[in-house]
């Protein structure tokens, strides 16, 4: 009876397994015929290093690069750490004021480019005593041991010239990236598509044997409604928590959208997957294999991607992996 018992689930799991590979062999088909290429997005840790140290580098070096009378003062290297200065302080100080305005005005949920406005117009009262006290510093430096007058004298800006700059530069650049380099920015929401379901509107009209579509839509998680091409919950191969936003990973596509993780969980059929760590939800059916070393574990899924499993769920994976007869192997975490 056992021996029957462990043939069953083992012919079980192969038809999961085999369905997920036939539904994501189906998606992807589907997207090439529509010409759009599955192509993955950069990890996230790369699209905020471009944002948060990239792009103040760039705009230290241009901004040297047009200033002659800098470089034939201190030299090139001397122009690019006057602008570095100018550069790196207030591009943190920009993100952290804007951020604050973003929690402060989380109630209102002002729309994004009020808020980039508002933000960077707070961060220029604090940055320009800062920026005007790096040059007069530098400036008082140079006529201590120069005849000449001080090239640095033209980078004083009163706070209209330097609010404008600085708004438009922080503006364009966080539109930049939250559009089209995939890094949200400062946003509460994104538009629900017409997917978008209103449990309290009228019932609308019955399919053909009696099934309800609302009832149907209304089942399906809410999140899916935020993403784009009508993906499935059934192809998802795990959830992501990244701050406030989740990345719904599919067969060779990854989707970021705004929304709290804990909403996402409850949304899921249970029976569908489970939570392996505070971060991590995963497809029942997308999983692999168990890996265990010690007191570390993580799955192995059939996208080829490794999740941990945190403590407090591996015994609910231990009890998983016995139910569905995934293999547990030793090795990495």
């Amino acid at each position: 009876m056992r021996h029957e018992l462990v043939r069953f689930r083992s012919i079980d799991r192969t038809w999961r397994q085999e369905n997920f590979k036939l539904s994501t062999g189906a998606q992807q088909l589907s997207q090439a015929t529509e010409g759009e290429p599955a192509r993955p997005l950069p990890r996230l840790f790369w699209r905020r290093l471009a944002f948060f140290a990239g792009v103040p580098l760039i705009v230290a070096i241009y901004a040297a690069a047009n200033n002659w009378s800098i470089i034939e003062a201190v030299g090139y290297p001397g122009a690019i750490l006057f602008y570095l200065a100018h550069a790196f302080i207030p591009w943190w100080t920009t993100c952290l004021v804007t951020q604050g305005c973003w929690w402060a005005l989380r109630s209102w949920q002002p729309p994004q480019l009020i808020l980039l406005t508002v933000g960077t117009l707070l961060a220029c009262v604090i940055i320009l005593p800062y920026s005007n006290w790096v040059t007069g510093t530098l400036e008082s430096y140079y006529q201590a041991s120069h005849a000449e007058a001080s090239p640095f004298a033209e980078a004083h800006l009163g706070f209209v010239s330097y609010a404008v700059r600085a708004s438009l530069v922080w503006i364009v650049i966080n539109l930049v990236f939250d559009r089209w380099v995939g890094l949200p920015r400062y946003r509460y929401s994104r538009p629900v598509t017409e997917a978008a379901v209103d449990i309290n509107s009228d019932p609308g009209p019955m399919q053909a044997g009696g099934t309800d579509v609302q009832t149907e839509m209304a089942a399906s998680p809410r999140f899916l409604a935020r993403l784009p091409d009508n993906l499935s919950a059934k192809d998802l191969v795990m959830l992501k928590a990244e701050q406030h936003y989740i990345q719904a990973y599919f067969p060779k596509r990854r989707v970021m959208t705004l929304y709290r993780f804990s909403d996402a969980l409850q949304e899921l059929d249970s029976s569908l997957g489970m939570q392996v760590h505070r971060s991590y939800w995963v497809n029942k059916s997308a999983i692999q294999s168990v890996r265990k070393r010690g007191r570390q574990m993580s799955l192995e899924m059939l996208d080829g991607s490794s999740v941990p499993v945190s403590g407090p769920y591996q015994a609910l994976v231990r009890q998983a992996a016995a139910d569905l007869d995934l293999p547990v192997k030793p090795g990495g975490a």
